[in-house]
């Protein structure tokens, strides 16, 4: 009888147990699904301190069209860059900028409401090793072969030295579509110290004269 009774008392024991790792179980199952999708519905909604969203490659955050017949009209302009490459421009502050995830090629992009941002380059770093070794420390050569990555561009216009406000040398490059007309703006500012790396300021839709500021105002720390 006493035996019964012992062999009784293990199996509850061991029901008991069971039952509470069990209970560990599908506690640890629940926190772990609520952190993966808190994790997966806050990626790619990062903003830096400079006031840059950082954006998954398939991101598309709706917002308001902004009209860029009004850039620069409140006088209010923002200093921002690259985190890779220590490039720094101003923009005016009627414009939204952002960065991607992953992205070593440190590239910038506008936030306009009009096409999604990553259409809209405006900034990116690019390696000459990877399209073509010889134009390394070549930059003119670069710049004036560029448009050869493209099969909606033709050629280029023209490609002639550029020097900016803040003393940055580099070339401004126009490239033409197929129908010979101008597609946009290149300039093209090699990384200091780096024959490899190049900044490209991309010019496809912002007016002119506020584009021509932004250029202007790109330097290295």
């Amino acid at each position: 009888m006493e035996k019964s009774k012992s062999n009784s008392n293990l199996l509850e024991k061991d029901s008991l147990a069971l039952t509470s790792v069990v209970v560990l179980l599908v506690f640890l199952l629940l926190v772990g699904g609520v952190y993966f999708w808190v994790s997966k519905k806050n990626k790619g909604n990062v903003v830096f301190p400079a006031g840059v969203s950082y954006l998954g490659p398939n991101q598309l955050t709706p917002v308001p069209t902004v009209d860029l017949t009004q850039l620069g009209k409140s006088g209010k302009w923002l200093q921002s860059g690259g985190k890779i490459y220590k490039y720094l421009f101003i923009y005016p502050a009627e414009l939204q900028i952002t960065a991607f995830i992953n992205d070593q090629s440190d590239k910038i992009a506008w936030i306009t409401g009009i096409v999604p941002p990553q259409q809209n380059i405006a900034f990116t770093v690019e390696t000459i090793s990877e399209f073509n070794k010889k134009y390394q420390g070549d930059l003119e050569g670069f710049a004036a072969n560029y448009w050869r990555r493209f099969s909606g561009l033709s050629g280029a216009k023209s490609v002639e030295p550029y020097t900016n406000s803040k003393g940055l040398k580099g070339f401004k490059a126009i490239y033409l579509d197929k129908k010979g007309n101008v597609a946009n703006t290149n300039y093209f500012f090699q990384v200091p110290n780096d024959p490899d790396h190049v900044l490209q300021v991309i010019n496809g839709m912002i007016p002119e004269n506020i584009f021509n500021q932004i250029v202007n105002s790109v330097e290295f720390k």
